[in-house]
């Protein structure tokens, strides 16, 4: 169900970059990092009356929890894989 509400927003909205969809290995957690251009974006997301009705069919299934976050600090290898 969350890879609908992604795949959505990856289809439709321009502050869109990428998303990362993880689950726990015993299957009982799923996370969603996206990266979106601006912080202002997730208002023009929410104001979608699709998009809202999407995410909040989330709350039919599980919890969830949303934030947004700035990077503070972006760790790579220092050798290259």
């Amino acid at each position: 169900m969350i890879q609908d509400v992604v795949h959505y927003v990856a289809e439709r909205k321009p502050g869109f970059l990428w998303s990362s969809l993880a689950k726990s290995e015993d299957g009982l957690t799923v996370v969603n990092i996206e990266a979106i251009s601006d912080a202002a974006d997730v208002e023009l997301f929410f104001s979608d009356p699709v998009f809202l009705e999407k995410f909040n069919r989330l709350d039919t299934v599980s919890t969830s929890e949303f934030h947004t976050y700035t990077v503070g600090d972006l760790v790579l290898p220092k050798v290259a894989v």
